[in-house]
């Protein structure tokens, strides 16, 4: 096995409610498998790692991406700001504090913001 070429971290900080952008997200992580890959929920994008959420449009990738990724992450600050720290998370998904968000992110080669 090669090892990966880059290391990425695509961030959802857009609600599950108001865009695609949490499926856009999915999906392209979806096309990026042959990188070291983390998919971190920010800001109002933990809506969407909510087990409850309506999740018809992402099932699928949601279903396929743990074996494909490097990981799932929501942002403990976004959690509690918004009254969820003790809500249940999608599967797979670890709760990060703020420093281990900040070295995620200044650790990746490349950032995508969705």
């Amino acid at each position: 096995m090669s090892t990966p070429d880059k290391n990425i971290v695509i961030i959802i900080r857009s609600p599950p409610h108001s865009t695609l952008n949490a499926f856009e997200a999915l999906r392209t992580a979806a096309g990026l498998t042959d990188h070291r890959l983390r998919i971190l929920w920010a800001g109002d994008g933990v809506y969407s790692a909510l087990d409850s959420v309506d999740q018809r449009l992402t099932a699928t990738l949601l279903a396929d991406l743990p074996h494909l990724v490097d990981g799932f992450y929501a942002d403990a600050e976004s959690l509690r700001v918004r009254g969820l720290e003790n809500a249940k998370l999608l599967p797979h998904v670890k709760i990060l504090s703020k420093p281990e968000v900040n070295t995620m992110i200044t650790d990746a080669q490349v950032t995508l913001s969705f």
